[in-house]
């Protein structure tokens, strides 16, 4: 049994087949944090987006708050995603050794 006070998994399928998914985790109090977003490249632009805008809104109605997220520096297109759907550089929100990480936040 999965509760979704700790998060949920979001699949997208296209010709019965799953080419990308996106999850949330619980981070603390009213903040989520955005998880293992992946998208099949010949899918990735369009599906990409609907995830987001997905997970976003299955957050949003969870009554989540706040979204944080990590990537590195060479996944430039999802960076470019993220800022599309105003998510802002921010303070890292956890200790990690990697110096290529960035982090980024979206209030609701």
């Amino acid at each position: 049994k999965i509760s979704i006070a700790h998060g949920r998994i979001l699949a997208v399928v296209t010709d019965g087949k799953a080419v990308g998914c996106i999850a949330y985790c619980h981070h603390r109090n009213q903040c989520c944090e955005m998880k293992r977003l992946y998208v099949k490249p010949d899918f990735v632009t369009v599906q990409g987006q609907k995830l987001i805008e997905a997970i976003i809104e299955t957050a949003q109605g969870d009554g989540y708050k706040e979204m944080v997220l990590d990537t590195i520096k060479p996944l430039k297109r999802a960076i470019s995603l993220y800022k599309k759907y105003v998510f802002k550089k921010i303070e890292p929100h956890y200790d990690n050794p990697t110096d290529d990480v960035i982090y980024m936040k979206l209030v609701f």
